[in-house]
C-alpha cells in the first residue's frame, strides 16, 4: 500500500451535529461547494443562449436571455442533497420560477422532461416542479459570496475549448497555474481539491510539493481510485 502524504478525505464527515438531523440517511454535512461534471462544461455565448418549452415538437414559448433576466425572478434558500453523498444546507439562489414559466402557456401535462447543453435529461413529474417547487437558477451562492466582501477568490481555466472573447487561463491545472492562483503557504489556506481520482492525486501531490501543509487539503474523488 502507497503512503498518502496528504488528507484523503474532508475532516468532519463523520462528526455529528445539531444540523445532522437535516440530513438524510447516508449524507454528510459539506461546507464547501463540491462541483463534479460528466464531461466537458458547455459555455454557450449569451447571445445564442435561449430557453424554450415545447409540448411534442411544437415549440410553444422561448426566450433569449435578455427576456428570460427580464422575467419576475425570486431568491430562494435551499438545502441540496448530492447522489454522491454529501449535502449542503442552506444554499441561495436567484431565478425564475417554474410557476411563472408554465403560466405563460397553457397545458395539461403531467410530467416534464428537462434538456440542457451537454445532453443531460431529466423527467419529473409536474406536482414536483409546481407550487414553488423548483426554479431556473441563474445566480449561485458562489457569486453572492464574491459580491459580499468575503475572503474568497475564483480563478476559471478552461482546458479544451474556449467560448468567444474568453481572457482566463487556457492550461491544465499543474504545479505553475497553482503557483499563481492559490494563496501563499505561509498564510495557510485550507484547500479543497475535487474530481476524478488521477486529477486529486497530481493537483493534491503538487500541492504538497509547494509547500502546503498535508493537513489542510482535502480531497474528494469520484471514479476509480487507483492502486490499493
Amino acid at each position: 500500500m502507497s503512503q498518502r502524504s496528504f488528507s484523503p478525505g474532508f475532516r468532519g464527515r463523520r462528526k455529528q451535529s445539531d444540523l445532522s438531523a437535516r440530513l438524510p440517511p447516508g449524507q454528510y454535512l459539506e461546507q464547501g461547494l463540491p462541483v463534479l461534471s460528466a464531461g466537458p462544461t458547455p459555455h454557450t455565448p449569451l447571445t445564442a443562449w435561449d430557453f424554450s418549452i415545447l409540448e411534442g415538437s411544437d415549440q410553444r414559448k422561448r426566450w433569449t436571455w435578455d427576456e428570460f433576466r427580464g422575467l419576475p425572478h425570486e431568491t430562494v434558500t435551499a438545502d441540496i442533497h448530492c447522489v454522491t453523498k454529501w449535502s449542503k444546507l442552506d444554499t441561495n439562489w436567484e431565478g425564475v420560477s417554474v410557476d411563472t414559466l408554465l403560466a405563460q402557456i397553457d397545458h395539461h401535462a403531467k410530467y416534464v422532461m428537462a434538456f440542457c447543453d451537454g445532453g443531460y435529461t431529466t423527467n419529473l413529474p409536474m406536482d414536483d416542479v409546481m407550487g414553488g417547487k423548483a426554479w431556473v437558477a441563474y445566480r449561485d451562492e458562489l457569486a453572492r459570496l464574491l459580491e459580499g466582501g468575503t475572503q474568497l477568490q475564483v480563478s476559471y481555466t478552461l482546458t479544451r475549448t474556449q467560448p468567444p472573447g474568453w481572457t482566463g487561463y487556457r492550461r491544465r491545472i499543474d504545479a505553475d497555474l497553482l503557483r499563481e492562483v492559490v494563496w501563499l503557504p505561509d498564510e495557510h489556506p485550507l484547500v479543497f481539491v475535487c474530481g476524478p481520482t488521477p486529477f486529486v492525486e497530481s493537483a493534491a501531490g503538487n500541492l504538497v510539493a509547494l509547500g502546503y501543509e498535508p493537513e489542510r487539503i482535502k480531497t474528494e474523488r469520484f471514479g476509480p481510485t487507483g492502486e490499493a
